[in-house]
């Protein structure tokens, strides 16, 4: 189940609240920083956090939902992994040499 957080303004920063636990996080940057550091401070780093439609919140309230690795892999079809694992072995191409060369800035 995905930890639902809910930014909202105050006083010139964004505060990010998560339901179900007591922490708060404050930032200045923007909404996504605050509910960033939020889960820094909740110690959840292995996710993906995404923004989500708040037009039921009060203005200036932002919704994200943040979904560990876990979740996201058992929400993964077959396809989808099979899809990664041939990007997974597909080679890297590399710039050519003479791409690269002319990549180079002479400096006087």
């Amino acid at each position: 189940m995905p930890v639902e957080i809910i930014v909202r303004p105050t006083l010139g920063s964004y505060t990010a609240r998560a339901k179900g636990h007591k922490a708060t996080a404050s930032r200045s940057e923007g909404q996504l920083q605050a509910a960033a550091a939020l889960l820094r401070k909740l110690e959840l780093t292995d996710g993906e956090l995404q923004q989500q439609d708040s037009s039921h919140l009060p203005q200036g309230h932002q919704l994200f939902h943040f979904h560990t690795s876990d979740e996201i892999s058992s929400t993964m079809t077959g396809r989808d992994l099979r899809i990664m694992s041939m990007a997974a072995a597909t080679p890297k191409t590399s710039i050519s040499p003479r791409l690269e060369h002319s990549r180079e800035v002479d400096h006087v």
